[in-house]
């Protein structure tokens, strides 16, 4: 009979450097949660927000004379600058995840029209989870086949 153990023992004397592959995997686990397409979601709802702010303040522009002593503008239009700059940043970001999404999930032979975001890392975060396991499992096991002799060898002394 062979000895050569189990493809993951074989993988661990073979490829050494394969079995720790979820050490680059860093943020799936993270990335498992957070829905792509809720993301984009919120940034649309934002993009709307912003577009409304910009309106009021057009209005407000508009009738300085009727809103006389009104702060609204002075106080919304620094925030509705500041916003702006940031929720362009954010969109940039948004679109750079969403090219980047694509790209990797096409790569993994996967839709990414119909298979969303947070499904696609689910997978990779399981299958590292069970991997990791399945190590901690054959070193367990190993630990206790190497034992196993030594409890019999001890236990053939203790009876003679």
């Amino acid at each position: 009979a062979s000895r050569r153990g189990t493809p993951m023992t074989s993988m661990q004397q073979e490829r050494p450097g394969w079995t720790n592959f979820y050490s680059d995997f860093k943020s799936v686990e993270s990335a498992s949660v957070i829905s792509l397409e809720s993301l984009v979601e919120q940034l649309d709802g934002m993009q709307d927000h912003l577009q409304t702010l910009t309106a009021e303040l057009a209005l407000h522009e508009a009738d300085k004379d009727k809103n006389a002593g009104d702060t609204f503008e002075a106080t919304m239009r620094p925030f509705h600058e500041q916003i702006s700059t940031q929720l362009e940043t954010l969109s940039s970001l948004v679109r750079t995840i969403q090219k980047e999404y694509k790209s990797l999930a096409a790569y993994y032979g996967e839709d990414p029209t119909s298979t969303p975001s947070k499904d696609f890392f689910r997978i990779f975060a399981q299958f590292s989870a069970d991997f990791k396991k399945a190590q901690k499992d054959n070193v367990a096991r190993a630990h206790k086949t190497a034992q196993t002799p030594a409890k019999t060898a001890a236990a053939a002394v203790t009876k003679a």
